[in-house]
């Protein structure tokens, strides 16, 4: 998980989005959904999109 606001690529794992026009804001994050497609959503939304990805961000 990173800043993507000014990435030109994202790549995890396998998985790669070349951006054509970034629109991303510091606010964006990316993951890895069940069906191993490259999903975009707000980090305070991440809690209802990835609960166990979330818990673990709050151990740390």
């Amino acid at each position: 998980m990173g800043d993507i606001s000014r990435a030109a690529q994202i790549r995890i794992a396998d998985t790669l989005e070349i951006i054509d026009k970034n629109s991303y804001t510091a606010q964006t994050t990316s993951y890895i959904d069940d069906l191993h497609a490259l999903v975009h959503g707000k980090v305070p939304e991440l809690s209802k999109l990835r609960p166990k990805l979330f818990r673990k961000l709050e151990e740390m």
